[in-house]
């Protein structure tokens, strides 16, 4: 399978790419869009199975590229914060330039349509293959925010459990 993945220079998308490119059978080529301009020609000539869009802003001009990308493959974005209020109308405006979204924050709570999925985000397992077993000091880590829904319950809930070293954007460590 190819795959174009089209994303930032965003940290958060590392392991997502890491995550794809880890698949048995998929051939993954990156297209950074904040570095060089996305050419539909490009995407044409690669041939893609499937385009993979994993940022939370826009191509510029994306009617006319996503449109194009879609009458030749699908183009499935994977949302960060689909259950954050905050992302609820620029997300009602986007979708339609997606062959499906995938909200990858476990929240349910989203404008999504009934194409769209909700998972958690996937991880790069290969990070970790021939990691000899060792006494670690944090049991469970999560540099994200809070967030809301069921993101929000669980982090809440493991932070009361005490099994959660929890990392705020300040800096800040709750654990």
């Amino acid at each position: 399978m190819r795959v174009i993945i089209l994303t930032t220079n965003s940290s958060g998308c590392v392991p997502i790419i890491g995550s794809l490119e880890s698949l048995k059978n998929c051939n993954v080529h990156v297209i950074n869009y904040e570095k060089t301009t996305v050419n539909f020609e490009d995407i044409v000539k690669l041939r893609p199975d499937a385009v993979v869009y994993i940022a939370s802003q826009m191509l510029s001009s994306p009617n006319s590229i996503m449109s194009q990308i879609q009458r030749i493959t699908p183009l499935i974005q994977l949302l960060f914060d689909g259950g954050d209020l905050g992302w609820h109308k620029k997300t009602e405006e986007w979708r339609d330039y997606f062959s499906v979204i995938v909200n990858i924050d476990g929240n349910k709570e989203w404008p999504s349509r009934s194409i769209d999925l909700t998972l958690l985000t996937p991880i790069d397992t290969h990070l970790y293959l021939g990691v000899r077993s060792t006494k670690r000091d944090i049991l469970l880590g999560f540099p994200g925010a809070e967030g809301s829904g069921r993101r929000g319950d669980i982090v809440h809930w493991a932070k009361l459990q005490k099994i959660l070293t929890h990392y705020h954007y300040s800096g800040s460590v709750d654990g």
